[in-house]
């Protein structure tokens, strides 16, 4: 008999049943994340929306700061569930290739709405953020990386 606890923290059966949590405690913070997620994409179509548009950034009013706190939230709310369930970057392939697609995320999403010029190419930039955005949902369910519309990174 092997102690669930000199598993490896990724291979333990029991700690993915939440033997070793609270799992009320996950199940609030997993519905957080999502809840979160779902606003978080709400605001960046809907800004990308007015921005391409024609709006000014000006008139953007809190949709210029709120996705800020919204992606702040569902940052915390990842890292904490991958405390609770004992996931480590490097250790679990599926979640390392989420934060490497959340990266590519954030980075897009500079592209799209900061640093480039060019109407076209931040539209591009806008629906490829929008792209790693989805394969990012399909790997936070299925757990697998299976690239929709990027090449495979790992």
């Amino acid at each position: 008999y092997r102690c669930p606890l000199s598993y490896p923290p990724s291979k333990s059966p029991l700690v993915t049943l939440g033997a070793f949590m609270n799992v009320e405690l996950f199940v609030w913070v997993r519905n957080l994340h999502v809840v979160v997620a779902t606003l978080s994409i709400m605001l960046f179509f809907t800004r990308g929306v007015l921005l391409f548009n024609g709006a000014e950034r000006e008139q953007l009013g809190p949709l210029r700061w709120l996705p800020h706190i919204i992606d702040t939230l569902l940052f915390l709310s990842g890292v904490y569930m991958a405390y609770l369930l004992h996931r480590l970057p490097g250790v679990d392939p599926w979640i390392t290739t989420k934060l490497g697609l959340v990266l590519l995320y954030i980075m897009l999403g500079m592209f799209a709405f900061r640093w480039c010029k060019r109407r076209p190419l931040r539209v591009v930039a806008w629906l490829a953020a929008i792209g790693v955005f989805l394969e990012i949902v399909t790997l936070a369910v299925t757990k697998q990386f299976n690239p929709l519309l990027l090449p495979q990174l790992f």
